[in-house]
């Protein structure tokens, strides 16, 4: 083996390293004693750093099964609300909720459901998106969009398992506020 492939694999090493210290601090921060809108933050900037996206959302949905709040990473979240407001379920962003599994899509623009984003949503391509479930409920969405490599897509596993993070944020918020009337 040469030296560059050594110092190669030491990167990736080294990488894979960091990734998971950060996917582990953000699983962490839901004990942590901080707002449940800081700990969306907080998990929405983690999945879309582990994946290499440009753009992060996690959408909550209320108990009208409407959304409720948006988290985002990378937009400029309040003039995109401004603009429309809260989107609601159509469209791409609906399917991981409906269908309660992850979607991938490589090419936005030629997907028939691409349909619903406000007027000055960032031009993307790519778009990785997982349900926000607990048990039988679910909570939301997490999205993911604009790879900032060429490299291989991500698997959906992180994303997963930080939007079961989430949603455990979520329900255990909600169990808060109802057992504080």
């Amino acid at each position: 083996m040469t030296s560059e492939e050594l110092g190669a694999r030491a990167r990736q090493l080294a990488l894979g390293q960091r990734r998971l210290r950060r996917l582990l601090d953000a699983v962490v921060t839901i004990s942590a004693d901080m707002e449940p809108r800081a700990v969306l933050e907080h998990i929405v900037a983690a999945a879309a750093e582990l994946v290499g996206a440009r753009y992060g959302a996690l959408g909550v949905l209320g108990p009208e099964r409407d959304f409720v709040d948006l988290v985002t990473v990378g937009v400029d979240e309040e003039r995109m609300l401004a603009a429309d407001g809260l989107s609601q379920r159509h469209g791409l962003l609906i399917g991981p909720i409906t269908e309660r599994k992850p979607l991938r899509v490589d090419d936005i623009r030629a997907d028939p459901r691409s349909v619903g984003f406000p007027p000055c949503h960032p031009r993307t391509t790519t778009l990785l998106g997982v349900p926000l479930t607990v048990r039988d409920t679910v909570y939301g969405n997490l999205y993911l969009a604009e790879r900032r490599t060429a490299r291989r897509s991500p698997t959906t596993t992180i994303p997963t398992a930080l939007a079961s993070a989430a949603s455990v944020s979520i329900e255990n918020a909600r169990l808060h506020q109802d057992s504080n009337g």
